[in-house]
């Protein structure tokens, strides 16, 4: 989650405050959810490395600019189906 050992105490410093950083994902994957609803309407099928390959896309490039200064960064995504 940090990217050096300074970054990675401070965020751990900041433990208490986690569950704030929680919500800050989750708002943003809730907006990423309606800025690319048109894109993510094509991705139908998990087991498909290629389309898990373009979710993995969508999702980095819209959270990279919104983590920045927040001490977390991207690690990976990956989509599943409900039945």
């Amino acid at each position: 989650m940090a990217g050096t050992p300074e970054a990675a105490l401070a965020l751990w410093a900041t433990r208490k405050h986690w569950s704030h950083l929680d919500n800050l994902v989750e708002f943003h994957l809730f907006n990423f959810n309606e800025d690319a609803s048109r894109k993510l309407g094509v991705l139908f099928n998990p087991l498909d490395r290629t389309q898990q390959e373009t979710f993995r896309g969508l999702v980095k490039e819209y959270l990279e600019p919104k983590l920045e200064g927040t001490g977390m960064a991207f690690k990976d995504a990956s989509f599943s189906l409900a039945c």
